[in-house]
This record gives C-alpha cells, sequence and structure tokens, in this order.
C-alpha cells in the first residue's frame, strides 16, 4: 500500500473538520451552545478532545468557524444574478427559486441554523461576521426594486426579507408538526405580486 500524497492528507483534515463542525452544530442548536462542552462534541464526533484543538483554539473559535462557513457559501448573489439576466423582475425571480430551492434541499441544516441563532447572546457573536452579507443582500434587493420602478425600495426590501423569513420560520414549524404547507404556491403567489407589479409599471 503505498503512502498516502499531502493532497490525501489535506483532504483527510479537511473531512475531520466538516465532521467536527456539523456535529457541533447539531448540539449546539439542541443542547444549546453554553451548554454543550467540547468534550460532548468530542464524545458524539467519535474523537479526543486533543483533536478537535488541532483544529479550533476554543469552543467560541468552532463557533466562529461555524458562522465564517455559512458567510462564506456561494459566490456574490448580485454577480450571479447580473451574469445570468438583466431583467429585474427575472432577477428576483432567480433570487426567490434559489432561496426556496435552498431551503427545501437542506431544511435540517437550516433549522439548526435557525436554532442556534435564536439562543441568547448568538447573533451579538454572528453580528460583525454576518453584516456585512445582510448590508449586501440589502442592497442587492433595494437595486432590483429600483430598477422595477417601486415606489420605497427601501421598504418594499425590508417588506420582502420578512415575507421570505416568516415564510421559512413558519415553514420550519408547520413540518415538525407535520402539517402540509404549500411552499410552492407561496413561492408562486410572490412571484405573481412582483409580476403584476411590474406590469402595472410598464403600463403607466
Amino acid at each position: 500500500m503505498s503512502p498516502r500524497t499531502p493532497e490525501q492528507y489535506e483532504e483527510i483534515r479537511k473531512h475531520r473538520r466538516r465532521h467536527i463542525m456539523g456535529v457541533a452544530l447539531v448540539l449546539f442548536a439542541r443542547k444549546g451552545f453554553h451548554s454543550t462542552s467540547i468534550s460532548q462534541i468530542a464524545k458524539a464526533a467519535k474523537v479526543s478532545k486533543g483533536l478537535i484543538y488541532n483544529y479550533f483554539d476554543s469552543k467560541d473559535h468552532l463557533l466562529e468557524q461555524l458562522i465564517v462557513h455559512e458567510v462564506q457559501q456561494g459566490p456574490d448573489l448580485l454577480d450571479i444574478l447580473a451574469q445570468q439576466t438583466s431583467d429585474p423582475y427575472e432577477q428576483l425571480t432567480l433570487l426567490l427559486d434559489g432561496a426556496f430551492q435552498m431551503i427545501e434541499t437542506d431544511l435540517t441544516h437550516w433549522k439548526l441554523m435557525t436554532m442556534l441563532s435564536l439562543q441568547e447572546g448568538i447573533m451579538q457573536r454572528m453580528s460583525s461576521l454576518f453584516r456585512k452579507k445582510v448590508e449586501d443582500g440589502m442592497s442587492t434587493a433595494i437595486r432590483i426594486f429600483e430598477r422595477m420602478g417601486v415606489s420605497d425600495p427601501l421598504v418594499e426590501a425590508y417588506l420582502f426579507g420578512a415575507s421570505m423569513d416568516g415564510i421559512f420560520l413558519h415553514y420550519l414549524t408547520m413540518r415538525d408538526l407535520d402539517v402540509a404547507y404549500p411552499l410552492a404556491k407561496l413561492k408562486k403567489n410572490l412571484i405573481n405580486r412582483y409580476r403584476n407589479h411590474t406590469t402595472s409599471n410598464d403600463e403607466k
């Protein structure tokens, strides 16, 4: 059996790191960040505490890296939309399609992230890391609504974001209660609402 290459060792390290982070996310979300110890994470991940400290300086560092990983997921949203279409309504449709698909395909992950973010003190820890992504997302939405001719793009962007957050939180809750939730119909309703708005502006 030939020895492993440096690339193979690096891939093993990445896999172990992702595994530890995944286990930590589950425990942080379900038991609470403050109630979860490194020892508990090590036991659940079936690794030694020493191995965890090879990757993370502390539990706080582990949480920070979880958040950084979330922030770094995917390239800049506006660049993606701009590459595919310059039409603001089509950009909004693509944005909705991507957001709804993300929730549907990785529901457990987003449920865990939501549970974690709602814990006391966690949002304060997340604020500096998430602020730029939130600001970029709002800027993207505002620019889309400006180009659609919405009278108050800033307010519309916040209403749009609140609608999306409400739908997804409602969906997570209803799934836990085993209640059928019309996610596809809600997405279609949002798309049609802005299609109608675009049509009425074109007719002016």
